[in-house]
């Protein structure tokens, strides 16, 4: 997912329209039994009797897309985190090394003389 494509995810997922959970209940409308998604009463979708388990998964997504979210944001403090401290240990390895190589000079001094 593109970081533009991420940003806007994230703002629709701030909207009212998903700030709340989603349910799924079953009606029938026109003699038809159906499954309806909802928020806070209103009908999002309405989807035949045979396709119960896709309404449980449209009602899921937004808490899913939010928990997948949380996930992403851990794993990124996570990698900045492990960053640092390669950025830091890359350096105490460039130290230590400069520190090998003056030893070795001093050492190279002291045999020569």
């Amino acid at each position: 997912m593109s970081p533009q494509r991420e940003a806007i995810v994230r703002r629709e997922m701030a909207d009212t329209t998903y700030g709340n959970t989603w349910h799924i209940r079953e009606n029938t409308v026109e003699g038809t039994d159906v499954w309806e998604v909802t928020h806070e009463g209103t009908v999002l979708a309405t989807l035949p009797d045979w396709a119960g388990n896709l309404a449980m998964e449209i009602a899921d997504a937004p808490d899913n897309i939010r928990q997948l979210f949380a996930s992403v944001d851990q794993l990124r403090a996570e990698l900045s985190e492990a960053t640092i401290k390669l950025a830091i240990a890359e350096q105490r390895v460039e130290e230590l090394a400069a520190e090998n190589r003056l030893y070795e000079r001093a050492l190279g001094l002291n045999e020569a003389a």
